[in-house]
């Protein structure tokens, strides 16, 4: 109705005017601004050039501008991702991959809150697992650095027990020297089997366990 239009300034600049299409099977008219693609090139009628229509008026209506057309661009004026790819899927240029009917549209309109919800899931999930890598991670970096620290102070250890092998101090000294130093790599490889443990690696953690007892067979946590 002209007069409907003209009460919400919507013009007739060829966006609102019916025009006619000449198809093989038969004549279709329509709106231009909402007629879909495959109409200009004498394609038939159909449920999915329909949906086409309806995904333009959703368009209009979430984006608020009832005298707005489609052009590229448009998905700038939809903030909500999920009704972004529901007129995606309503105006896509190959029908095929249109909704089927309005039936399908009308399905993702009315569980748009439950969709919103499962993606709020899906991101907290998202998050989730991108701590736990996070952390993961840290925890190899903290593995590596007590690893290299570990041959530092093995290194270390051996160069007192050769000097003081060279040195001749007495073998009952370097016993002892040695007892500790088959301590302290005992405990770190305790250390190196719970941290292999917590990230699941069973093997690893049962040969660093056992080295941990031939270096040290009293080792009560090992």
């Amino acid at each position: 109705d002209s007069a409907n239009l003209e009460d919400h300034n919507i013009t007739q600049m060829g966006f609102t005017e019916s025009i006619v299409i000449e198809s093989d099977s038969a004549g279709a008219s329509g709106t231009q601004l909402y007629m879909a693609p495959e109409y200009l090139i004498g394609a038939p009628s159909s449920v999915r050039g329909d949906v086409f229509s309806l995904g333009v008026m959703l368009y209009q209506l979430v984006a608020g501008d009832l005298t707005k057309p489609m052009g590229s661009g448009w998905q700038r004026d939809i903030e909500d991702p999920l009704l972004r790819d529901d007129i995606l899927k309503c105006t896509d240029i190959d029908p095929e991959r249109r909704f089927a009917n309005a039936s399908e549209l009308a399905i993702q309109l009315e569980t748009l809150d439950e969709r919103h919800a499962a993606q709020r899931r899906e991101e907290e999930e998202a998050t989730r697992q991108a701590q736990l890598k996070r952390q993961a991670e840290k925890r190899r970096r903290l593995l590596a650095l007590g690893f290299v620290a570990l041959l530092g102070l093995l290194g270390v250890v051996a160069a007192l027990y050769k000097g003081l092998q060279e040195q001749r101090e007495g073998l009952a000294e370097q016993r002892l020297l040695k007892e500790k130093a088959k301590i302290m790599a005992s405990q770190a490889d305790y250390a190196l089997a719970n941290e292999h443990l917590k990230q699941g690696h069973a093997n690893m953690a049962v040969a660093h366990l056992a080295r941990s007892l031939r270096s040290h067979p009293t080792n009560q946590d090992a």
